[in-house]
């Protein structure tokens, strides 16, 4: 069971959350209004080349998850995966802590050979993913993504396309998913039952891409991959990337030694893009 933050914290870290939206935004949407984000070079093409994301109203229930907003770790990750240097095609993808599940849509429309699509087993975390499913995938292609709720650490059986039996991925996708540290091992224990060992020849190897604002802090990311190492993984600080006027732009990956921990308005202008993979 996930740890829950009191209601003090929890009040706190949405109101930090309001109050630094007024510099760099490294959150998006309200649960009231779907949340528009325009495509370009995906292979399969949708109406007006706009997705239409719905968010989760967990407001009274599973609120401490942050599901309800789309995040830009997620819009990053999204843009990748829809200009292939995250290259799913004719790959097996899951995606863990989805929230609105971005990445997993712009999968299944750049040809992923399925998606899974999952997020913690609330009601209404699950059928929110469902809307986003039905409202920005076309029907031919409907039965190649698969929405389920998983809590990490538990039965990874679930984690499978409909009508078929449970399959390692080649690619496992995660933004902002690190940043309670009590869920670290539970995490780490379904992606190494979750990761491919199998490589074929002369392609990139089972990868788990991480895209992670530094908001969370440095020090608890840098602790979940040096975690890794002791469950067979190796790690790669691949990328950073700074907020600059709704863009992202790749920077020196040493300048996150020089930011301070309790520096909130620099920190969340920036995203570190990790992989992991199998040693």
């Amino acid at each position: 069971m996930l740890s829950m933050e009191s209601d003090d914290e929890m009040d706190i870290f949405e109101d930090s959350l309001g109050s630094l939206f007024g510099e760099t935004k490294f959150a998006h949407g309200d649960t009231r209004k779907l949340f528009p984000y325009e495509i370009s070079n995906t292979e399969v093409k949708v109406k007006d080349n706009t997705l239409y994301l719905k968010l989760p109203d967990v407001n009274g229930g599973e609120v401490y998850l942050m599901s309800h907003y789309i995040w830009n770790s997620s819009l990053l990750m999204a843009k990748q995966i829809e200009n292939n240097i995250i290259n799913v095609k004719g790959k097996k993808v899951l995606e863990l802590g989805a929230g609105a599940g971005l990445p997993s849509l712009i999968s299944c429309l750049n040809n992923a050979k399925e998606v899974v699509v999952s997020d913690y087993p609330d009601d209404i975390i699950v059928k929110n993913l469902e809307f986003n499913k039905k409202k920005n995938i076309p029907e031919n292609l409907a039965n190649k993504i698969t929405v389920v709720g998983h809590a990490w650490g538990k039965n990874i059986e679930q984690l499978k396309s409909t009508g078929k039996e449970f399959e390692p991925f080649d690619i496992i996708l995660c933004s902002d998913t690190l940043w309670m540290p009590d869920q670290h091992h539970s995490l780490l224990e379904t992606l190494s039952k979750c990761l491919s060992h199998h490589q074929e020849d002369n392609s990139v190897p089972p990868t788990v891409y991480f895209f992670c604002g530094i908001h969370t802090g440095f020090i608890t990311v840098d602790h979940f991959f040096r975690k890794s190492e002791s469950m067979g993984f190796k790690w790669d600080l691949e990328n950073v990337y700074k907020i600059v006027e709704d863009s992202f732009k790749p920077v020196n990956k040493e300048i996150v030694e020089n930011i301070a921990e309790d520096d909130m308005s620099e920190r969340k202008k920036y995203i570190l893009k990790y992989i992991l993979q199998w040693k």
